[in-house]
């Protein structure tokens, strides 16, 4: 990927913007946030590829008529933390209003870019930021967390336009850490162990990463990193709360249920926004992973799923914790652990039948 290849993306996708009225009487101003080094982007073939499907249908759109047109401008990332950096510079200017931010890159990107915007909540000091709207571009090796799966879909929701929804987070607060936000799923455990090793070790593996060091952590995750009683206390929606204690290897919690990480594993397939798994014995382990990956292991036994409005987390163990697929080892020290759900927290750009 060049910068006149990068260029004439961010043109392609500006003109397809363009092409509906709605996009041209809301927005002024497109940021493309860029992560270069991005598995869609870094990749020729990929980007190549994602390229071409943008460049045939923003020839195949018109603009819309007697409306001023949508500039645009880019901003690319050098490394990790600048693309919060980037859009909250952003969020902070005086003239917000119009703005569409584009993020172009995988999931981490993504997480950065909502991060910024998760960050102000509630600042009444600075300038208004209702009107600002982000859509998140499948371009990275894991695209869990972007507002489409395929280049094709994207497309057509920046195409059509006229359809908002209001993206979730869950808000992590460690003893000691400072808040840090997820957005499509946040876990600690054996699964936060295999995303994070795996978002390391990704652009040196080619391939489904993934389920080679699954495959590996269940063999040797609980002899090396050990698993001790997990204390989960959950509030619900109504403010009732329950107590769980048992030897959980994973608790994994999102904004809403159906959600996927690591490239399509289903781990919260149903409505219910929490799950946590009891260790099992080996050869439960290894029927369980399958389980996991297609998203039927709600039901079985040793499984919690249930509806959750925050979640406090008591451990005694050093234990590492993803956020959409960005890794951190939280020590004895860091907790208790809150996780929160935090709704409505960015206007996202969606299809016109798009939930929240």
């Amino acid at each position: 990927m060049d910068k006149h290849q990068l260029l004439t993306l961010t043109d392609d996708l500006t003109r397809i913007v363009s092409a509906s009225p709605w996009n041209v009487e809301r927005f002024n101003h497109i940021h493309f946030v860029v992560n270069v080094v991005a598995g869609g982007v870094s990749k020729k073939k990929r980007f190549l590829n994602s390229a071409k499907v943008v460049r045939d249908i923003a020839g195949a759109v018109a603009g819309a008529a007697d409306l001023p047109p949508i500039t645009r401008s880019i901003h690319l990332t050098d490394g990790p933390g600048h693309a919060s950096q980037i859009t909250g510079i952003i969020l902070d200017e005086p003239e917000s209003d119009g703005r569409l931010i584009i993020s172009i890159g995988g999931d981490g990107t993504h997480r950065e870019v909502c991060s910024a915007f998760a960050e102000r909540l509630g600042d009444t000091s600075g300038p208004d930021r209702r009107n600002i709207v982000l859509f998140r571009m499948p371009m990275g090796t894991g695209n869990d967390g972007a507002d489409a799966f395929e280049t094709e879909a994207a497309c057509a929701i920046l195409q059509r336009g006229g359809a908002l929804r209001s993206a979730g987070a869950v808000r992590v607060t460690a003893t000691g850490m400072h808040s840090m936000y997820a957005f499509n799923v946040t876990s600690i455990g054996i699964d936060a162990y295999v995303t994070d090793t795996s978002n390391r070790m990704k652009n040196a593996v080619p391939g489904d990463i993934y389920k080679v060091i699954a495959d590996v952590a269940t063999l040797f995750y609980e002899p090396v990193y050990g698993v001790d009683e997990v204390g989960l206390t959950i509030t619900d929606d109504d403010g009732g709360q329950s107590e769980h204690n048992d030897r959980y290897i994973l608790v994994a919690m999102g904004p809403s249920g159906n959600r996927c990480y690591g490239n399509g594993k289903r781990i919260l397939p149903t409505d219910n926004n929490l799950c946590a798994i009891r260790t099992v014995s080996l050869p439960k382990k290894i029927a369980m992973k399958k389980h996991v990956y297609e998203g039927s292991h709600v039901g079985l036994p040793g499984t919690l799923s249930v509806q959750a409005r925050s979640m406090v987390v008591h451990y005694r163990r050093r234990v590492p914790l993803q956020l959409d697929g960005e890794g951190v080892w939280l020590s004895p020290e860091n907790f208790p652990v809150r996780f929160e759900r935090v709704d409505n927290a960015i206007p996202v750009l969606t299809t016109p039948t798009g939930g929240a």
